[in-house]
């Protein structure tokens, strides 16, 4: 490990009131739990030198993690992380003969919040909270189901009656999150600057939110596609120009050989959201590369979807084998039901100057836990690398940890590790509703349907259609700052 590296790992903040002792020991803590055993310590020499500390504070601040066996220190080989079984090593005594089941600590039970009803979501969390339950006996974790949007002070009365301890975040709460949420541990805020997490490569709107609200997922949009549909059409490289935003050149070639009663593509303005455009003045070139492309396309009538009776009917037209690409997310899938034909699905990396929208999971300790040092551990559980891969199994989401956040992208779109970066890079995180980015998303849902549909029925130029967004951006935004 090179010096710079060292100084980046366990960097210490001289202007800090904290000691720098306490300091090390919290680095070196998020270090040792998130490396593989025989992982090596820095030497104390080379730590004091790269920290600019003494070799004294350095030692004070190993001292406690060899003496507990999570760190092992050898003659040659140096100090290394220890095996699991060193570290927590088992006693084998008779617990009735020195009397210990008298004085064992009462089990915690902690009430966990969660609003991820739909099947994959129930069994992700059944097994995460089942397998943390059946490992740490004196914590429990009681899942207290939610399937109905609950806001403002009935969703605060619901936490205080119920006694909730842990949840899932969500800004529909319309809650800010200070009024629901403690401070998390520090080791667990610090994930935001180690560099095994994303959180290096994204924008993120506001990186203070990491100390209330641990990010375990992330979710995207994305294009579904019917593949025996697309190999019907003649289609060829369909994931590699997905990818590149290429498609509605793929929609053009399709739309001659698709069969009566089958659209190209769901909802023309969720096309439009997802490329993350703000729509103000100076993304105006922007708006015109989107809207020209769709126009490409125009003179078909079974190219978009113009029309929606129910949220999810265009999920719902996908799944029955009548459309070829759906923009959504993995969960609208899940809620009508997952298709039986071979689907596939791809992240477009979005159009130079915009940047692609993506939704943390996160989870946050409420403000009444009973027992905030228990609801970190259950934090720090999410967090390790048999968790995060169950997010990419089970849930089809998007894991935090690098390697793994690479692991998924390859598994569900096919992407390598250069590819996966390039998609983290475009990538703007930790939106909320003061934020001009997921504001326009929903602005081009809803606000911009009627544009879009005079555009494509050719009642509007690109161009007449265009300046019609930015004036109605204009209004949206002067109301919802005099709100």
């Amino acid at each position: 490990m090179t010096e710079t590296r060292i100084a980046e790992l366990f960097s210490i903040n001289p202007t800090s009131a904290e000691p720098f002792r306490i300091q090390l020991e919290r680095k070196l803590a998020l270090f040792i739990n998130s490396s593989a055993p025989g992982t090596p310590i820095p030497p104390e020499r080379i730590l004091a030198k790269c920290l600019g500390i003494s070799r004294v504070t350095v030692r004070n601040a190993i001292t406690p993690f060899l003496t507990s066996g999570r760190i092992i220190r050898h003659n040659r080989n140096g100090t290394v992380v220890a095996e699991k079984q060193q570290q927590e090593p088992e006693l084998n005594v008779n617990e009735l003969a020195i009397g210990l089941p008298w004085h064992l600590a009462p089990v915690v039970t902690l009430k966990f919040l969660c609003y991820e009803t739909l099947p994959a979501q129930r069994v992700f969390w059944e097994s995460v909270v089942g397998e943390f339950n059946a490992a740490h006996t004196n914590c429990q974790i009681e899942t207290v189901w939610i399937d109905k949007v609950l806001k403002g002070q009935a969703m605060r009365n619901f936490i205080t009656q119920n006694g909730i301890d842990i949840m899932l975040h969500s800004p529909m709460y319309e809650l800010p999150l200070e009024s629901l949420a403690a401070e998390l541990p520090q080791d667990i805020q610090d994930i935001a600057e180690h560099d095994q997490y994303i959180f290096h490569e994204i924008k993120i709107s506001e990186k203070a939110q990491f100390r209330r609200m641990f990010p375990y997922q992330i979710v995207y949009s994305r294009i579904f596609y019917n593949n025996g549909l697309a190999e019907k059409c003649g289609l060829k490289n369909v994931s590699e120009r997905l990818f590149h935003n290429d498609k509605t050149g793929l929609m053009r070639e399709a739309l001659p050989k698709l069969d009566k009663g089958k659209t190209a593509s769901s909802h023309i303005w969720c096309h439009l959201a997802y490329q993350g455009i703000i729509p103000d003045e100076k993304n105006l070139p922007l708006i015109m590369t989107v809207l020209e492309k769709l126009c490409s396309v125009k003179e078909f009538d079974n190219a978009f979807m113009l029309k929606q009776e129910y949220s999810l009917d265009d999920a719902v037209k996908f799944v029955n084998g009548n459309m070829l690409f759906f923009n959504g997310l993995s969960s609208q899938l899940q809620t009508v039901g997952m298709p039986a034909f071979d689907m596939k699905q791809q992240i477009a990396v979005q159009l130079e100057g915009t940047f692609k929208f993506g939704t943390p999971v996160g989870i946050i300790i409420a403000e009444q836990c009973s027992n905030r040092e228990a609801a970190g551990d259950f934090i720090r559980y999410l967090n390790t690398d048999k968790v995060q891969k169950k997010v990419a199994d089970i849930k089809n989401e998007f894991p935090v940890k690098k390697d793994l956040f690479r692991y998924a992208a390859e598994k569900q779109c096919g992407l390598d590790a250069e590819r996966a970066d390039m998609l983290l890079k475009k990538t703007f995180l930790f939106q909320n509703t003061s934020c001009d980015q997921e504001s326009a998303v929903f602005f081009c849902i809803f606000k911009c349907r009627d544009l879009l549909i005079k555009m494509m029925e050719g009642e509007l130029s690109a161009a007449d259609c265009a300046a019609g967004i930015l004036q109605y951006w204009k209004l949206f935004k002067e109301g919802s700052q005099t709100s």
